[in-house]
This record gives structure tokens, C-alpha cells and sequence, in this order.
């Protein structure tokens, strides 16, 4: 629960006062903060191992549930490098795991 308010909550309020402030060191202090959190744990991070992709910290899981949001949600697969290369492969491969 704690890892969730800090990704939610903490992290965001950082990053909004250094770009309030027009500082840069806030925005990078909650971006190192994301990097030092285990990735999250959840469905739509799950969908996304699935397909090979292998969080490292939850600087990178917030990155893709953004990408889900503003890709896959939006079916703007051709505008992404990720959906792309899921669309050139073999649909076969992937065993219609494709549902978010």
C-alpha cells in the first residue's frame, strides 16, 4: 500500500511543484524515487509480461500503463514502436493474448 501512495500520490505531487517551481532537481528527484520502487505488481502489468516486456522498477511500469493508455486504449498501434512490432509478428505467436 505504501509503494501504491508513493507511485500515486508522492511521486506525482514532486514532479508537479518542480514544474510549478520550473526546477528541475524536484522533477528529477520523483523520477529517481520511481526507479528505487519494485515494479507494480497488477493485470495490466501481467498482460505486458506476457509479452516479453520486463519491468525493472515502477518507472517503468508507469510507463506502460501510459502507453496502454494512450496507445492500446486508443488503437493507435500504428503511432506506437511497441504495437507495430507486435502487428509485423506472426499473430500465431502470441496465442490471441492480445486483450487488455
Amino acid at each position: 500500500m505504501r509503494q501504491l501512495i508513493l507511485i500515486n500520490a508522492i511521486v506525482p505531487t514532486i514532479f508537479a511543484y518542480g514544474r510549478h517551481l520550473d526546477n528541475q532537481n524536484y522533477k528529477d528527484q520523483a523520477l529517481e524515487l520511481l526507479e528505487q520502487i519494485p515494479p507494480e505488481q497488477n493485470a495490466i502489468i501481467k498482460k505486458w509480461k506476457e509479452l516479453d516486456m520486463k519491468p525493472a522498477s515502477a518507472f517503468d511500469t508507469q510507463a506502460l500503463l501510459e502507453l496502454k493508455e494512450n496507445y492500446c486504449d486508443n488503437r493507435k498501434c500504428l503511432n506506437c514502436s511497441i504495437g507495430n512490432r507486435i502487428l509485423q509478428e506472426p499473430l500465431m505467436t502470441y496465442n490471441g493474448k492480445l486483450q487488455f
